[in-house]
């Protein structure tokens, strides 16, 4: 409780103890007493994506000429799975291009082979696809833990939630899943100063 909750509930408690004890004549008033101030409004924190932006880029543009996304389920909910194609070597279609360099991983570390608009976790349970970050900290603790104390992946809004909403990365906004690496990048050069 605050300072403020402390004070509030001891000058209630003072002045109810007061009425009641002095009620007779030539008895005093109790104080007339604040309540204690409202708890500030707590906005939403979320994730910044939807599951429809997740999937495998199609090769086509949308209307605004990004990347459109197919959702796994567009071509997995007609094709059963099979476990033979547990690397994307072993694909003869759609996913030949994609390319894992994650450790030694392959497709069903974290993809499920039986629910393939889920992912999986290493006890076997199924995760949804926007909480990749509990499938990414089983490997990867370190920076989890960073993330949850805000010092890893961005966001946008506000630190500070009675302030106003926040919308937090999650790992794949950064990080290819299948080749997590971020290449090296030169810096800015730095700028000129004129006198």
């Amino acid at each position: 409780m605050s300072h403020a909750g402390v004070r509030w509930a001891l000058t209630t408690a003072l002045a109810l103890a007061s009425a009641a004890c002095g009620s007779g004549p030539g008895a005093t008033t109790a104080p007339e007493t604040q309540p204690a101030p409202a708890a500030p409004a707590r906005f939403a924190s979320a994730t910044s994506r939807s599951y429809l932006t997740l999937g495998i880029n199609s090769g086509a543009a949308d209307a605004a000429g990004k990347p459109a996304r197919a959702p796994c389920l567009t071509c997995h909910a007609l094709r059963p799975a099979s476990d033979a194609n547990a690397r994307a070597t072993h694909l003869e279609k759609f996913h030949q291009g994609v390319v894992l360099k994650h450790g030694t991983l392959v497709c069903l570390t974290c993809h499920r082979s039986e629910g393939r608009d889920q992912l999986g976790l290493a006890d076997g349970r199924a995760l949804d696809y926007v909480s990749v970050k509990a499938l990414c900290g089983q490997c990867h603790a370190r920076r989890l833990e960073e993330y949850e104390r805000g010092a890893h992946g961005g966001m946008t809004g506000y630190w500070d939630l009675s302030r106003g909403p926040r919308t937090r990365n999650l790992c794949v906004d950064c990080h290819d899943p299948h080749a997590p690496k971020i290449p090296q990048v030169a810096p800015a050069p730095q700028p000129k100063v004129t006198h």
